[in-house]
C-alpha cells in the first residue's frame, strides 16, 4: 500500500505535462480501477486530436522517459507483440 501510494503521489506531483490539468480534466475525474485512471491521464496530458493517429498511437509514441507512468502507459496490441 505504502508504495502505491508514492506512486500516486508522485504521479499527481509530475510536471511534464503538456495540458494543464484543470478541475473539468478527464484525468481530475474518478475512475473505477487503475488502468482508466492512467489511460485518462496519459489521454489528458499527450493527446491532440489535430495531430495524426488515435489517442493510445500518441500515448504509445510518448517520449517523456521521467514521467512516473512511462512504464504503466497503455500500448496497442500490435506493440505488445513486437
Amino acid at each position: 500500500m505504502h508504495k502505491e501510494t508514492n506512486l500516486v503521489s508522485e504521479i499527481r506531483s509530475f510536471s511534464c505535462k503538456r495540458n494543464t490539468y484543470g478541475p473539468n480534466s478527464k484525468a481530475s475525474a474518478p475512475h473505477s480501477s487503475r488502468k482508466l485512471a492512467i489511460e485518462a491521464k496519459c489521454r489528458d496530458c499527450i493527446y491532440d486530436e489535430k495531430e495524426c493517429g488515435t489517442w493510445r498511437q500518441q500515448v504509445e509514441s510518448c517520449t517523456c522517459y521521467e514521467c512516473p507512468l512511462f512504464n504503466y502507459r497503455p500500448l496497442t496490441i500490435k506493440s505488445i507483440r513486437n
